[in-house]
């Protein structure tokens, strides 16, 4: 229930939202600590924020707890979630002007899911910054 909560608070937008949609999000994620979308969805809320630092730790938190779940995929498997909290994490660290861990993140999401046009478009903002 917290974490439904806690995401339906940030689409609602708004400072207040968004300040509870953190603490719903932190609770869920105290509950569920493996829960790898909590801990994304935490790091969404506090990115848009501006706790890019924060964020940076859920999204890791996120991933690791992916990796752990999707660890028996046969090789090659698109691994479509786990790209998307690489690039989560990415974006992060790019508005923290961290272009080269950005970037390390954003080729793991590339090679989750090769097909993500997003995670292409991030990269070149890398490159555009340099």
């Amino acid at each position: 229930m917290r974490f439904n909560l806690g995401i339906t608070l940030r689409r609602l937008g708004g400072t207040q939202n968004l300040e509870d949609s953190i603490t719903e999000l932190r609770k869920a994620c105290d509950l569920q600590n493996t829960k790898a979308a909590a801990h994304n969805n935490l790091g969404l809320s506090l990115y848009e924020i501006g706790n890019n630092d924060e964020a940076i730790i859920s999204y890791s938190m996120a991933i690791k707890h992916e990796q752990d779940a999707t660890k028996d995929y046969p090789a090659g498997a698109k691994k479509e979630t786990l790209s998307f909290y690489f690039n989560n994490k990415g974006l992060a660290l790019f508005n923290l002007e961290m272009p080269d861990q950005a970037m390390a993140d954003y080729e793991e999401a590339i090679v989750n899911n090769p097909d993500d046009a997003e995670i292409y478009f991030n990269i070149g903002n890398v490159h555009l910054s340099r």
